[in-house]
């Protein structure tokens, strides 16, 4: 079973150890702050604990909802991870978080030791991610410079052919390259995406912003775009997460369908439930890929598209820490077909 550690360093300035002597008002102000904390993050039938002697607090992912879609690495990192910045932000307290797995609940032993491999995998996790940021920061410059003389040199049309064709081989590979990342960057900032959200968002708006930002992409394959979404069904999610998850699901479908073919989206509201379909008219899917390619780096077999293997990676993590999930199957088109199911707003909120 998944565990989520925390352990708190100081409060306020003030050292974990002592703060928990004042009278206990400081740690029944941290119970509370993590309680509720977490109480946007885990579901029901997940389990809180916490150990005074050691100062860990911590959370047993055993929901039973949990059981048709298992708990991912990449979960537990973003659990831990907004635990942590949650924890500063409300309580102004420092911690060190992480995850790890146990065997069962029972043993305090086996739970605290679980703890620490879980905040030596948090704190080089961190680390991790530090790294490819900066390193992805300072790679954009030199590319958009790179770029930017390519499409200059370009815009002269050159006389010589063979010239004309390395200087748009090397545009090309640029481009790639601003892909591959754009992508990086984005999956080490994906651990930051907030889950549990107070925010709604109309997925009509989202649904057609999203089509508005592949147009160029389905325009180069000729890709019609057919969308079936009413206006007025809302799901408990941020907009820019939506709108992440759409696009990716649409890129997919336009660069594995076909040359000249179409994709279609509809949306529909099932009580509580809010269903999203992406539909292609390519090649379809592997038999037994319909769960393995929401791993990171995964790419079938039948794949001639560029890419990365990250877009449903993406796709499915932000999914599931919004408390929905995602399948994929066949589509009546001849392709595949992406289904995400996302918790329905309960009611429109004001602007």
């Amino acid at each position: 079973m998944p565990l989520i550690a925390v352990r708190p360093a100081a409060l306020a300035g003030i050292p974990w150890r002592r703060a928990c002597d004042d009278g206990g008002e400081t740690e029944r102000n941290l119970l509370e702050a993590f309680k509720r904390i977490t109480g946007r993050l885990v579901r029901a039938g997940d389990l809180l604990g916490y150990d005074r002697e050691a100062a860990v607090l911590a959370v047993v992912l055993t929901a039973p909802s949990r059981t048709a879609m298992p708990v991912v690495p990449d979960d537990c990192r973003a659990i831990a991870e907004r635990v942590r910045i949650a924890l500063a932000g409300e309580v102004s307290l420092r911690a060190e978080a992480g995850w790890s797995v146990v065997k069962g609940a029972r043993d305090r032993r086996a739970l605290l030791d679980a703890a620490e491999l879980a905040f030596a995998r948090g704190n080089g996790d961190r680390s991790r991610r530090a790294l490819l940021a900066t390193v992805g920061h300072e790679l954009r410059t030199p590319l958009c410079s790179i770029r930017g003389s390519l499409e200059t040199l370009l815009e002269r049309r050159p006389g010589d052919r063979e010239e004309e064709r390395f200087l748009k081989t090397a545009r090309r590979e640029a481009l790639r390259m601003q892909r591959m990342l754009d992508q990086m960057m984005e999956y080490s900032l994906l651990d930051l995406s907030v889950a549990g959200t107070d925010e709604d968002c109309d997925l009509a708006h989202v649904v057609r912003s999203a089509a508005r930002a592949v147009r160029p992409i389905a325009e180069r394959r000729r890709t019609a775009i057919a969308i079936d979404v009413r206006r007025g069904i809302h799901v408990l999610l941020e907009r820019d997460v939506a709108l992440r998850i759409c696009v990716n699901l649409m890129e997919n479908a336009i660069k594995h369908g076909r040359h000249g073919g179409r994709i279609f989206i509809r949306c529909a509201r099932s009580g509580g439930v809010v269903e999203l379909e992406v539909h292609d008219d390519g090649p379809g899917l592997e038999q037994g890929q319909e769960t393995r390619l929401f791993a990171f780096g995964e790419r079938g077999h039948r794949v001639r598209a560029a890419g990365n293997g990250l877009g449903l990676g993406i796709v499915a993590a932000l999914v599931e820490r919004a408390g929905g999930n995602v399948r994929a199957g066949r589509s009546p088109l001849g392709g595949a077909r992406f289904e995400v199911r996302l918790p329905a707003a309960r009611r429109r909120r004001s602007p």
